[in-house]
């Protein structure tokens, strides 16, 4: 089993509630992996876990404490079955696929963004 983890910073809210990022790359890979690890939870040989505001889950990991070492700018961190594999950005869909032995397609690249290009996805 493959076991794959992304600790996420706090987004800034889009028109109230929720927790999402508005425009710009880092939304489109945020929704891209937020799907990708959707997908995952109906694959059996892999684990695929997004945290997100939880202070257990981060000060309980201690390679999550020592990669960030009190800066939040190494977020989001992507472990991969408990060892560091990307800092400071969201995997891509290659590194995914990758990380699980799984093919993913982008099947919004060039549309715009996510939402009907609103630039805002909750």
């Amino acid at each position: 089993m493959v076991k794959v983890e992304i600790y996420e910073p706090v987004h800034e809210c889009c028109g109230g509630g929720g927790s999402c990022g508005c425009g710009g790359d880092d939304n489109h890979d945020k929704m891209l992996v937020k799907a990708a690890f959707h997908a995952l939870k109906e694959v059996d040989d892999v684990e695929a876990v997004r945290h997100q505001i939880d202070p257990e889950a981060f000060n309980g990991n201690e390679t999550v404490v020592k990669a960030l070492a009190g800066d939040e700018e190494n977020l989001p961190i992507t472990l991969l079955d408990g060892k560091v594999v990307k800092m400071g950005a969201y995997p891509s869909l290659d590194e995914i696929s990758d990380y699980t032995g799984l093919g993913f397609v982008d099947e919004e690249a060039g549309q715009g963004g996510c939402c009907g290009g609103s630039g805002c996805c909750c």
